[in-house]
């Protein structure tokens, strides 16, 4: 991005109008926010922004939820703003307001509905264990009682239980299970080194993808500074990546490309595959890792390996990078996930668990995002919302009930109806 920027500045004047629509303004770092600016800057462009600074929740990956204001304030750009909603009922609405009402985001402009009567039932339990339980039994219950606003029946792929870490998500599927009540989850595998340095000869080989081997040559055994030199002369020529290196003869990386194209030509066959893969310069690894990654791609029937224009397909759909669609579109279960994953999402019931001082705010992050984050959580449900945490004893204060409530909840307490549970309320 920090080059596209770069490009924009020296030919912003030369550029044809853009038509540019952005969703999300406020996850963008500065570089994509500088980008969009310098796009607007252009009279001929029309560029849209969306977004909302209260759901900002993105920091560790450097979101910039202050650039949406720096929009809002400037007269270059034309305000609409969206004051009415007309998703959430009133006794999620509201308190969900009054939690990020004294921030002064853009966001929190919203019409208040008027009051139901309704305060969100938030379950104190005299055991950390209770909560799984709490929250299976009042998926049932609400899965039971309700319809969709269509009438259509509840299913348990339209309620959602958040988590404040992932931590937490096995325990509660483990819990929801127990019920009989299925459950999954948007976890994605981490994905190995090695595996990883396999997807990108694959992108090389087959796909001759620039992005890849520019990854590549940053993992290479090369001088940085040649790798700096070799980027910038490629962005200057007007040329992809492996095409400058290919016409201006750079020793390494065309060793580099070579040996890609020795992989295309060796795909029909595993042990020549194997020989070559183990020749790749800068690979640095044994023969176990590799036959490892290339065990995906052996076809189950005769342990064959799959046609090559298959290979980055499976190796994605393996970890995640792509989902199955035919496993997931129609996969009637709860979804189990953190509140970062959440973002997006909707559920007619939606659960948020280990609501305690000691996890929201979750330690060493920043208190507001945290803020944003719970906002973030509560108006994903679309009719009803319920909350858990539980009991603990603290040396210094004793033992805790309310208090050991998130903060952040104890400041809108107005808004709640508070419920201890204990064994004997689930048995």
């Amino acid at each position: 991005m920090f080059s596209a920027c770069k490009i924009l500045e020296k030919s912003i004047g030369a550029l044809p109008p853009i038509f540019l629509q952005v969703d999300e303004y406020q996850d963008l770092n500065p570089a994509d926010q500088r980008f969009v600016s310098l796009v607007a800057s252009n009279k001929q462009s029309q560029v849209v922004v969306v977004g909302d600074d209260a759901q900002s929740i993105y920091k560790f990956r450097h979101a910039n939820y202050r650039g949406l204001r720096d929009l809002w304030d400037s007269p270059e750009w034309e305000h609409v703003c969206f004051p009415d909603c007309h998703r959430l009922p009133p006794h999620i609405q509201r308190p969900a307001l009054a939690l990020i009402a004294s921030e002064q985001y853009l966001g929190s402009a919203m019409n208040p509905r008027p009051d139901n009567g309704r305060r969100l039932s938030v379950y104190q339990c005299t055991k950390p264990k209770y909560q799984a339980k709490v929250v299976a039994r009042r998926i049932l219950e609400f899965k039971k009682q309700r319809t969709r606003e269509d009438g259509a029946p509840i299913a348990f792929s339209d309620i959602i239980v958040l988590c404040p870490s992932r931590k937490f998500v096995p325990g509660l599927r483990h819990a929801l299970d127990k019920a009989t009540i299925p459950s999954k989850d948007v976890l994605r595998a981490e994905i190995p080194d090695h595996i990883w340095k396999i997807i990108l000869l694959v992108r090389m080989a087959f796909h001759r993808d620039n992005i890849a081997f520019r990854q590549w040559l940053d993992m290479a055994d090369l001088d940085s500074a040649l790798v700096a030199e070799i980027r910038r002369k490629a962005m200057q020529s007007d040329k992809g990546l492996i095409e400058f290196c290919e016409s201006a003869h750079y020793e390494e990386p065309s060793r580099i490309i070579a040996a890609a194209d020795r992989i295309r030509e060796a795909s029909r066959s595993m042990p020549q595959l194997l020989s070559t893969l183990l020749q790749f310069p800068h690979l640095h690894l044994n023969e176990a890792q590799i036959l490892e990654a290339l065990s995906y791609l052996l076809l189950e029937e005769d342990q064959s390996l799959a046609p090559a224009s298959k290979w980055l397909g499976i190796l994605y759909r393996k970890f995640g990078i792509l989902e199955d669609e035919s496993d997931t579109a129609t996969e009637d279960a709860v979804l189990v996930t953190t509140f970062h994953s959440a973002k997006g999402l909707e559920g007619e019931l939606v659960c948020l668990t280990w609501m305690n001082e000691r996890y929201m705010p979750f330690p060493d992050r920043d208190i507001e995002e945290e803020r944003r984050l719970l906002y973030v959580g509560m108006t994903r449900a679309k009719q009803d919302l319920i909350i858990t945490f539980h009991e603990l004893f603290d040396e210094t204060r004793g033992y805790l009930r309310t208090e050991a409530l998130t903060p952040f909840l104890r400041e809108i307490a107005g808004h709640l109806s508070i419920t201890r549970i204990s064994a004997r309320d689930l048995s």
